[in-house]
């Protein structure tokens, strides 16, 4: 199966998730909605094809920095963004050495 591509901000698909997805004391929605919805985008369309990657891995595929990748996928767990993206699960895998792993199961995917 290939990512699908998914709609990123501004487009009608994200307008409603986009609301209320992103909070925090340090959010400002003028300075970071964009950016953390971009990144989001970015994720999903990577994930969504059941592989698991470590965060390293997606991070370096995305050209990311680790902790927004980590982020990201703690939104991926929310259930407004697995709502609107059809994401059944986030699996965290641990694999020798104290690695993880994740893997987002899609709806279409059980």
């Amino acid at each position: 199966m290939t990512p699908r591509q998914l709609e990123l901000p501004g487009s009608a698909k994200m307008v409603g998730v986009r609301m209320h997805i992103f909070d925090g004391e340090t959010f400002d929605r003028k300075l970071d909605q964009k950016r953390l919805s971009t990144q989001l985008g970015k994720v999903v369309n990577l994930m969504s094809d059941g592989t698991a990657r470590s965060l390293s891995k997606i991070a370096f595929l995305l050209s990311m920095p680790e902790a927004s990748v980590s982020a990201r996928l703690r939104d991926c767990r929310k259930v407004q963004v697995a709502t609107a993206f059809g994401i059944e699960r986030v699996d965290s895998l641990r694999r020798d050495g104290g690695l993880w792993e994740y893997r987002l199961l899609m709806k279409e995917q059980k």
